[in-house]
């Protein structure tokens, strides 16, 4: 089946809805993957916690003021005592669960490669089939290089986004439903001094949603009338050559190739725009956590371990974080190309005039004469013009 029809509008819950109805046929393998992640996180999220009990409980010997979390964590691995006569084993367990993260990450990446490189080629050939089937009407209207853009280059725009923030949508939700509670468990007011910024990150994601929207479309549409041009130029270039017109060829496509620069430059921008503030708010969040916990560590409010662990967790959960701002972007890109592809799908296909089902009489006798006849697909480019003749 062929993706869902077009839509107007612009917010990003309809864009997640025309993407969960793309993948239709494929969720298994999405869920698969999304628990792969969660298990990949999991095993992420215990290497700082690990770390955090071995400097409470071991190096400083401070667990009058470390967590209870942390301090079963050391049991598990020997109590204080053992490990620090044997600082090889947290630095083993650390690497065991990196090594195991690692693997989840790969069946996660993997099951949702073959997922979405299976939708494209579906898509693909649904397409192609459907272009087959189109009116000459429409053929001779569209721009040749625009339907190649939208075979091939907005396809490509979804299956990136297919393969790699599908599941990141996930991910993002993982890390807010699951770290939350731990950094909570660890220390309440610490807690909320090392997500305040997280609103203003997520809220800043959704603003640039809707302009990369309508910029995208400017960059897709500029490639595909610069696509026509060279399309039609190697389909005749012998012609060209015939006649001598490299130069004006040379001038034809050097007006598309201009507009598709300067809207793609635009586009760069604006992804600029978004990158360094983004930056700016992690690194800023980064700092009021480290300052907020500095002062706790320092008035006896909480342990350096617990303070080491924030700061690792926080940052395996502002890049997350920071990338639904990507995400929301590379979706209204994705939107956009699978509207363009819809608009294919929604011209209707070409019928057998009801004329052509009945069988003629035989044998043929008579003739046939035409007087100053002009047809055309569009009115623009007439298909022949005031033509006379008898058959």
């Amino acid at each position: 089946m062929p993706p869902s029809a077009p839509t107007e509008e612009h917010s990003p819950r309809s864009a997640i809805f025309q993407v969960w109805s793309l993948i239709s046929g494929h969720r298994w393998q999405y869920g698969l993957a999304t628990i792969a992640l969660f298990c990949a996180t999991a095993f992420e999220f215990l290497i700082p916690l690990i770390g955090s009990a071995t400097i409470d409980y071991v190096l400083l010997n401070s667990a009058e003021r470390s967590n209870p979390l942390l301090g079963r964590l050391i049991e598990w691995m020997g109590g204080p005592a053992f490990v620090g006569a044997n600082l090889w084993v947290p630095a083993l367990a650390m690497f065991l669960f990196a090594i195991v993260s690692g693997l989840f990450s790969y069946f996660q990446k993997r099951f949702a490669a073959l997922a979405s490189d299976s939708i494209c080629k579906r898509l693909k050939d649904q397409l192609y089939d459907h272009i087959q089937r189109l009116s000459n009407r429409y053929i001779d209207q569209a721009q040749t290089g625009d339907l190649v853009q939208r075979c091939t280059s907005d396809i490509e725009t979804m299956r990136l986004f297919l393969a790699a923030h599908v599941v990141e949508i996930g991910r993002a939700a993982i890390l807010l439903i699951v770290v939350t509670p731990i950094m909570l468990a660890l220390n309440a007011w610490l807690t909320l001094a090392s997500l305040a910024l997280v609103p203003v990150i997520v809220g800043f994601g959704f603003v640039f949603f809707k302009r990369v929207k309508s910029i995208f479309k400017e960059v897709d549409e500029a490639e595909g009338r610069l696509t026509t041009v060279v399309q039609e130029n190697i389909t005749g270039i012998r012609v060209v050559r015939a006649f001598g017109r490299h130069d004006y060829e040379i001038d034809k496509f050097a007006k598309p190739n201009r507009e598709y620069r300067d809207t793609n430059i635009r586009l760069i921008r604006l992804m600029s725009n978004f990158w360094a503030p983004s930056d700016m708010l992690n690194l800023t969040q980064i700092g009021i956590a480290l300052v907020v916990g500095s002062y706790m560590a320092i008035q006896g409010l909480t342990s350096v371990g617990t303070l080491f662990a924030f700061l690792a967790l926080l940052n395996l959960v502002l890049w997350p974080v920071r990338m639904i701002g990507r995400i929301l972007m590379d979706l209204g890109k994705t939107v956009v190309a699978l509207n363009r592809i819809n608009e294919i799908f929604a011209e209707p296909l070409e019928t057998q005039n009801d004329a052509t089902k009945f069988a003629p009489p035989s044998p043929l006798s008579g003739a046939i004469e035409f007087r100053a006849v002009s047809f055309s697909h569009s009115k623009d480019q007439p298909t022949v013009e005031d033509i006379s003749f008898t058959l």
